[in-house]
């Protein structure tokens, strides 16, 4: 049975990333140390040789993909852009954590002000992701890479991804991510993607060098009680086995 392979990666590191900033739709470049530890990535780990290059609008994520493939051709997915935070952009948890809105944003998951609403980022996601999935099946090519962003990955993978988890286990490090598996007949009956390794493959206990927002919170995407997993536990269910 044929299958399609798809590679979630994370952009590189930005300055926000590493000053614990919500970054959100700001177009920033990526920083020193995030050129630095993709490369080094780039190094130690295989990356693959994807047949299909989509990425992010954004300036992180098309230098990203520079970095770990030289000149591949990208295709630009528009609303795979990480989500308009509005007002909170630009700003660190400590920045914000006397403001009722933000409050009420990490609580309630009102909408930050001048932002998206969760529906709102979710519905342009998964749209723009099902699209993707669309067009690589049509091309028949069986290995593609999608550069994104931390919220967009999260969202995809709460979405489509089995085995099913909390969105907060699905937050990737810069420079990594997630590697899925499509089979077309599960994908049309179900909408559904295997989760079967993490991106690039042995790159699970390579430390995170940010400074995550998303770790410094409680509630919504920032429970620290989510946050941790076993290796062994989280691909138990899905070994990354060739199929006939």
């Amino acid at each position: 049975m044929k299958t399609y392979t798809i590679h979630l990666l994370r952009h590189g590191m930005t300055d926000g990333n590493e000053n614990g900033q919500y970054v959100g739709s700001m177009d920033v470049d990526l920083s020193t140390n995030g050129i630095l530890q993709l490369s080094q990535l780039r190094e130690k780990y295989d990356y693959g040789n994807p047949q299909l290059c989509f990425t992010s609008p954004m300036l992180r994520c098309k230098q990203t993909m520079r970095i770990l493939f030289d000149d591949v051709q990208l295709v630009e997915a528009l609303g795979l852009a990480e989500r308009n935070l509005g007002d909170f952009q630009g700003k660190t948890p400590d920045d914000l954590i006397n403001d009722p809105l933000y409050m009420d944003w990490i609580k309630k998951g009102t909408p930050p002000p001048n932002g998206e609403t969760n529906e709102g980022f979710a519905e342009r996601v998964c749209t723009q992701f099902v699209s993707v999935v669309t067009d690589i099946l049509k091309s028949g090519k069986t290995e593609a890479v999608v550069c994104a962003h931390g919220g967009v990955i999260m969202t995809i993978l709460s979405a489509y991804g089995l085995p099913q988890r909390n969105m907060i286990e699905w937050m990737a490090s810069n420079g990594r991510g997630f590697t899925i598996r499509v089979t077309p007949s599960v994908w049309m009956r179900s909408g559904m993607v295997e989760v079967i390794a993490e991106y690039p493959k042995g790159s699970l206990d390579e430390p995170d060098l940010s400074n995550n927002p998303v770790k410094k919170v409680s509630g919504g995407w920032g429970s620290d009680e989510d946050d941790a997993y076993s290796e062994d536990i989280f691909w138990a269910d899905y070994e990354d086995e060739d199929e006939e």
